[in-house]
């Protein structure tokens, strides 16, 4: 799933840096900063930063939620056990949250 919808901007498990545009989804990136909820709104309803060239799609219609679920599964496979339990506590306080 990752492979055919995201790695082509992303990139996979190696490689790539915190500055890159878009960012890539293993531990030199900052995917592991946000909770699970921020990042599928963010691949469902896409993103766009003022400062960036480069905006990231929607894919409602074409993904699933459970899809969604997967991807964010594989990618977390490439954290450290650290940014594992970082993203964990982030995705639990954004559910106490709401």
């Amino acid at each position: 799933m990752y492979e055919a919808n995201c790695q082509t901007c992303h990139g996979g498990d190696t490689g790539g840096n915190l500055r890159d545009i878009p960012p890539p989804h293993n531990t030199n990136g900052h995917t592991w900063h946000h909770a699970d909820q921020q990042l599928t709104d963010s691949i469902l309803h896409g993103f766009s930063d003022p400062l960036s060239p480069q905006q990231m799609p929607a894919f409602a219609g074409k993904l699933e939620e459970k899809d969604v679920r997967d991807i964010l599964a594989y990618i977390k496979t490439w954290s450290t056990a650290d940014q594992q339990d970082w993203q964990r506590q982030a995705t639990e306080q954004w559910e106490q949250l709401r």
